[in-house]
């Protein structure tokens, strides 16, 4: 069917009153990889968020419940939780979103459907129920872990400490911002930016968690091994052992004296082979 140039403008300028969703824009050929990519996605950060959790109940048998060691098969179970927990609800959201149904992921950007076509987050749609719903759970779960960890463990007086009171004030802070970052709390600020509150709160919390959860590892590595005394051991001794190695070469030196003859009053050059123990004159 032609279209002539009239119906163009028309298509054209109508263009305004008829929005276009970016996933009917795309290919559909690697429709198969993009879900993939999404299933991956979704398992291990489910799978992060679950040993997070594994990690503050082992924080609770050794420090609140002072228990020496661990359960017998702890490990096995928390491995257990940790790796299949969330390959189930992985499984479920995809047979739940079949063809057909409301659909498992976004095409343009390989990620769980959260939008209606209001562009509004619907509770119908897998992100709410598969992704934001377990999340929420583990870090609410999370952050009674770092409350009863700081006030029962961290910020219990202890006589025996001897530290001035801005010191201990100083670690204690430390300490509690350390457990939290190692049990992914400053996710909460995620959370926080799906809040419908003005532009500027929303701004503020999103760089609030970019910058927390770019440097989260960072922080791990500087709060649990910076700080830890067999590192810092290791390192001296690597330091002392680069120190200790030395490079032998084989060298001469000479020293060049130009003079001029008496007779000839030509400029000739003497050379004098020196060795080690002689000193070079300048000059």
């Amino acid at each position: 069917m032609e279209i002539s140039h009239m119906d163009t403008d028309n298509i054209i300028s109508n263009d305004s009153e008829n929005e276009v969703f970016l996933t009917d824009l795309e290919m559909r050929n690697n429709e198969g990889m993009c879900t993939a990519l999404a299933a991956l996605q979704h398992y291990f950060l489910l799978t992060t968020f679950v040993f997070t959790t594994m990690l503050g109940a082992e924080f609770c048998i050794r420090f609140i419940w002072f228990t020496p060691s661990l359960p017998e098969h702890f490990m096995k179970s928390a491995l257990s939780i940790g790796w299949g927990l969330p390959a189930l609800i992985v499984l479920i959201t995809i047979a739940a979103t079949l063809p057909g149904t409301n659909g498992y992921n976004r095409k343009e950007f390989c990620w769980l459907v959260a939008e209606n076509e209001k562009k509004q987050l619907d509770p119908a749609k897998p992100m709410l129920l598969s992704f934001l719903l377990p999340v929420g759970i583990i870090l609410l779960a999370n952050i009674c872990i770092v409350l009863a960890v700081a006030v029962l463990v961290i910020w219990k007086k202890n006589p025996k400490i001897k530290s001035t009171r801005r010191i201990s004030l100083l670690k204690n802070t430390l300490a509690t911002f350390s457990v939290a970052s190692l049990l992914g709390v400053t996710w909460v600020f995620g959370y926080l930016t799906l809040l419908d509150t003005d532009d500027n709160a929303h701004i503020i919390f999103s760089f609030i968690f970019c910058i927390c959860g770019s440097t989260q590892g960072l922080q791990i590595f500087i709060f649990y091994t910076l700080r830890d005394r067999r590192f810092l051991e290791k390192i001296a001794a690597a330091i002392r052992l680069f120190n200790k190695c030395k490079i032998y070469m084989n060298s001469q030196k000479y020293w060049v004296n130009r003079m001029q003859h008496k007779k000839s009053k030509r400029h000739l050059e003497k050379f004098r082979h020196f060795s080690d123990s002689d000193e070079l004159i300048s000059g």
